[in-house]
């Protein structure tokens, strides 16, 4: 009986590690995702500036060409 109730608890014991570990790489997992999309929105916001500084600076040039002229 002894013997059966420490294997029962062992098993429970395991059970309970292995969901554990699912449940850690679950939430690394989402994490993951979490930190893969903010940076893929990091790196959009950080081309969408670009774009536009350089939209500016052109459209600031073309001005000045304008006003010289």
């Amino acid at each position: 009986m002894a013997m059966a109730m420490a294997m029962a608890m062992a098993m429970a014991m395991a059970m309970a590690m292995a969901m554990a570990m699912a449940m850690a790489m679950a939430m690394a997992m989402a994490m993951a995702m979490a930190m893969a999309m903010a940076m893929a929105m990091a790196m959009a916001m950080a081309m969408a500036m670009a774009m536009a500084m350089a939209m500016a600076n052109y459209t600031d040039g073309k001005c000045r060409q304008w006003n010289q002229a």
